[in-house]
């Protein structure tokens, strides 16, 4: 028996050609699979470490780091939002190894194209935030997301979860991801049970100062609202890039602070 009352909903609106449509808006109409490509072309560094699989938790920030950045987002500071403060946030926050990753994931140098900073309240919960329920992110397929904790999701009671490339694979080919977003779920066991499709949700479970960096294309996720007490986060969005991503931060005056793909056709 079916315990999800808005199931039959959710399919008869699964939407199974969606994701294609996404990869060609975007990787093809919008050139991001050959920029991507020219992106490697000219890049001049490589890495001896093993590809990135394009999922991880990893250490960065120590604990008056993350306790500096809350405290600015509590004031809502302005250097949050000054190029040359995000710039200096980037440094710190972009160790060796990190780049490391990143340079071994895209095979070529990068940039950030968004930062942004969140504080979450347990009263705040909203049940109509998409975030929250169970999606794969819009865009290039070859991107990365970095969500920096800057307090632990023990403490807050909010987390990310995520499931495998297979599960997310099977969820595209069956529709979901990519459906109208009225119809995200935030509970799938009972659509994956109905079409055979392993349900393995694994929550990142963030230490202060760890980043979960994952792309969010390939791997389906979704976070949980707090419940203990404020949720603080940083997050930023990376593509490839023809320079280094000091250089073209510089060039292109980036990052910005809301959701903006470049138009990589004359980047």
């Amino acid at each position: 028996m079916l315990t999800n009352p808005s199931l039959p909903k959710l399919i008869a609106n699964l939407s199974k050609n969606a994701y294609v449509d996404i990869y060609k808006e975007f990787d093809v109409y919008n050139g991001y699979r050959e920029y991507s490509i020219r992106c490697q072309d000219l890049c001049e560094r490589y890495t001896d470490i093993e590809t990135f699989n394009g999922q991880g938790v990893f250490p960065i920030l120590n604990s008056e780091q993350c306790r500096f950045l809350r405290e600015l987002i509590d004031t809502k500071d302005e250097r949050l939002y000054e190029h040359k403060f995000k710039v200096e946030i980037l440094d710190s926050v972009i160790a060796p190894k990190i780049d490391e990753i990143i340079l071994s994931y895209f095979e070529s140098e990068y940039i950030p194209c968004w930062m942004k900073y969140y504080k979450n309240n347990p009263e705040d919960l909203d049940d109509s935030q998409v975030s929250f329920k169970w999606h794969c992110d819009g865009g290039p397929e070859k991107h990365l997301k970095i969500l920096f904790y800057l307090n632990s999701a023990e403490e807050s009671g909010g987390d990310t979860v995520l499931m495998n490339r297979r599960t997310t694979f099977l969820l595209k080919e069956l529709g979901y991801l990519y459906c109208n977003i009225n119809n995200r779920t935030s509970d799938l066991s009972e659509l994956c049970k109905l079409y055979n499709i392993p349900h393995n949700p694994i929550a990142a479970s963030c230490k202060e100062g760890e980043a979960l960096i994952f792309a969010p294309m390939s791997y389906i996720h979704k976070g949980f609202w707090p419940t203990k007490g404020p949720r603080y986060l940083l997050q930023i969005c990376l593509i490839p890039s023809t320079l280094p991503w000091r250089d073209a931060c510089i060039k292109h005056k980036a990052p910005l602070d809301q959701t903006s793909w470049p138009n990589v056709t004359v980047t």
